[in-house]
């Protein structure tokens, strides 16, 4: 008998989120490029030089103890508390509480971009 594995909605929402933002690959390629992620971090979280990395607490909990960090060089945040980890635009996701297609029309604003059609 074949198990198959259980898909919560929530993983489901997720790779429906990856199939749509595949048109957008190039436009996240450039968004990433021309905005730093430790400046837009930086905005809401007091960051401080760790290493080669940025440090600062997590907002996505009562973080005491300093967990998130930043890697300027590689372009991602990961908390080593909660887990939370992304780019420029899963960081606008979370912060503004919006869909991946409105974190780009952000951040395309933020920049002086036309934000790309749905």
């Amino acid at each position: 008998m074949i198990s198959l594995p259980v898909v919560s909605v929530d993983v489901a929402a997720g790779l429906d989120d990856r199939r749509r933002m595949r048109r957008h690959d190039p436009i996240l390629a450039k968004l990433r490029a021309r905005i730093p992620l430790a400046d837009l971090v930086g905005e809401t979280v007091d960051l401080r030089p760790a290493g080669t990395k940025l440090r600062g607490r997590c907002t996505a909990h009562r973080d005491e103890g300093g967990g998130l960090y930043v890697d300027e060089a590689e372009g991602y945040y990961l908390c080593y508390s909660c887990g939370r980890s992304g780019d420029v635009v899963r960081w606008t996701r979370e912060t503004y509480l919006c869909s991946e297609q409105a974190a780009i029309e952000l951040l395309c604003r933020r920049v002086g971009w036309t934000p790309p059609a749905a």
